[in-house]
């Protein structure tokens, strides 16, 4: 894409944001210069011949259109270069008149000739400097009353500048030791028939200590308590398929019971150097690529050494990397492994300035898995995106491949259709085959259990409330929409889910005994940490729902205190 250029000599205006502020609070609404203005392609043209500034090391940052102050300042600078790369700026003027011829001077002697040189390279032609001054010249028109700011601007930036160095060193040389953190929700209401013989209430904390333990390494080590039932396999919870590993210490294969307390994040980030530059994560840690329709452990974490490198060999390429253990209790050392089963995923992702593909990669996830994928995100406008994933599984934690099909696969697209400050409406689709059941994705979210006593084939109500519906053998679509009364904010979400197939008809979720999911969330911050929620859902009974089956219903309050 062109504009890259442009995009280069803006990155090397520091605290350009500062001066930007300044402007708007003078001018009104801060003016931007749409990408098809022919502003771009000028400097893009100026740039190839040379007048060029970025950056020590020759990269840029940003992806947005530029403001017209921004434009005047990237101007600014090419006046600067181009007074120093030609400084006759003007156009030459016609030749006076010949002067008396004057006496010829003496012939001096011929020097001796010089080796020949060695011929050098093809030449690149440039534009005559007429044409050079010539887009110099337009864009000073255009940006003629940006430009005549900029001196004062630049000397009270550069006091802002100061100021703010001051207040860096006073920072550094007091830099806070490791934080405390964490939050409580609790959650109280009806469900079922919303009569008051259904009533719930649910409570969860997570608690711990944050914070840099050098000038380059961080720590983060979190607990997390709930006093219900969180599943950790949806595939062994419901299908009764789970792998044959131990999820946790003691004897609980299927998940935390009511009371639980787990070790829920510990690890250390730092940085290396030199020849490779890269960020690492060893501990115990979240991930998820794309989508995470084969690559997301929200439910919980897994233990392992994670690498993450940005432009690899100095190309807009980027790796992450991940080796971790499958179980809580994960050793790769152990002489005698037993339960402990490895775990590794990768994705190598390419980036441009509107786009991102990345292509992932599980080679052995939980038990036996085998999956691989690819995933896009698209920027459609400055807030509006277009993500899609697509997996395919070859092979299972726990049994092979079903023989009756060749392919296991997931898809999964979200499409913002709008985005604003006051209203975000967004589409989304994910089809599953029936037998596509990655452990560690977004199949198997982080949930817990609000009504033990389910009916048959109820979708238990967090896993589509709080998060992207995503289930074995099931297609969905629907709408997810966030707006405002007042200043009271309301979140909507809208799916129409439906069984691909009767191959799990044994399994508690393998029929669509209700066809329509609706849920309306309204929020509003009590005080600073403090946020109340009021959730109402219901899940509609299909036509061809099974005989006995009844629509269900939920009421919730929600009180969420963080620190």
């Amino acid at each position: 894409m062109r504009k890259t250029h442009l995009l280069v000599l803006i990155g090397a205006l520091v605290g350009l944001s500062a001066s930007q502020a300044a402007w708007g609070q003078e001018q009104g609404p801060i003016q931007t210069v749409p990408f098809d203005h022919w502003a771009y392609d000028a400097v893009d043209q100026l740039c190839e011949v040379g007048i060029t500034i970025g950056y020590p090391d020759g990269t840029y940052d940003g992806d947005r259109r530029l403001t017209r102050y921004e434009f005047a300042m990237a101007v600014s600078r090419i006046l600067d270069m181009y007074s120093i790369m030609w400084p006759k700026v003007g156009i030459d003027g016609k030749p006076g008149a010949k002067g008396p011829d004057g006496p010829q001077g003496p012939k001096g002697p011929p020097g001796d000739p010089g080796p020949p040189g060695k011929p050098g390279p093809d030449g690149v032609g440039q534009p005559p400097e007429i044409e050079i001054a010539h887009v110099v010249e337009k864009l000073t028109v255009e940006f003629c009353p940006e430009l005549l700011r900029l001196p004062g601007d630049v000397a009270a930036l550069q006091e802002k500048v100061q100021r703010i160095a001051q207040r860096v060193t006073t920072m550094e040389a007091h830099k806070p030791d490791i934080e405390p953190f964490g939050w409580l929700n609790y959650r109280i209401g009806l469900v079922g028939d919303l009569s008051f013989d259904h009533e719930f209430d649910n409570l969860t904390a997570k608690v711990g200590v944050q914070g840099n333990i050098t000038d380059d390494a961080f720590l983060r080590i979190s607990f997390k308590w709930a006093d219900e039932y969180v599943p950790l396999s949806i595939v062994g919870y419901d299908i009764g398929e789970g792998p044959g590993f131990m999820n946790t210490p003691g004897n609980r294969p299927y998940g935390y019971g009511g009371n639980d307390l787990w070790l829920d994040e510990a690890y250390v980030q730092f940085p290396t150097r030199g020849d490779f530059h890269a960020d690492w994560t060893v501990g115990r840690q979240f991930l998820c690529y794309g989508l995470g329709l084969m690559v997301n452990n929200e439910r919980r974490a897994l233990t392992g050494i994670r690498c993450q490198k940005d432009k690899l060999f100095g190309t807009s390429l980027s790796l992450d990397f991940m080796l971790a253990g499958a179980t809580y209790d994960w050793l790769p050392a152990l002489p005698y492994p037993g339960d402990t089963d490895g775990y590794v995923a990768a994705r190598l992702a390419y980036q441009r300035p509107k786009w991102t593909l990345g292509f992932n990669a599980l080679p052995d996830g939980t038990g036996n898995e085998i999956v691989y994928g690819m995933d896009l995100k698209y920027r459609l406008a400055h807030d509006k995106y277009l993500c899609a994933e697509y997996a395919r599984q070859t092979r299972h934690a726990n049994r092979a491949r079903y023989t009756g099909k060749s392919v296991d696969d997931a898809i999964a697209l979200s499409l913002d259709i709008i985005a604003s400050e006051d209203l975000c409406l967004t589409y989304y689709y994910s089809n599953v085959d029936a037998e596509y059941d990655v452990v560690y994705s977004s199949l198997h979210p982080y949930y817990e259990t609000t009504q033990m006593m389910r009916p048959a084939n109820l979708i238990p109500w967090d896993r589509w409330l709080k998060n992207p519906f995503a289930m074995t053998n099931f297609k969905a679509h629907g709408v997810y929409l966030d707006t405002h009364l007042g200043d009271t904010p309301i979140s909507l979400v809208y799916l129409r889910p439906e069984a691909v197939s009767g191959w799990w008809l044994l399994s508690q979720s393998a029929n669509d005994d209700y066809d329509q999911l609706l849920g309306i969330t309204i929020s509003r911050e009590l005080a600073r940490g403090l946020d109340m929620y009021l959730t109402y859902a219901r899940q509609d009974l299909a036509s061809d729902a099974t005989p006995g089956a009844m629509s269900q219903e939920m009421l919730r309050a929600e009180c969420t205190v963080g620190f």
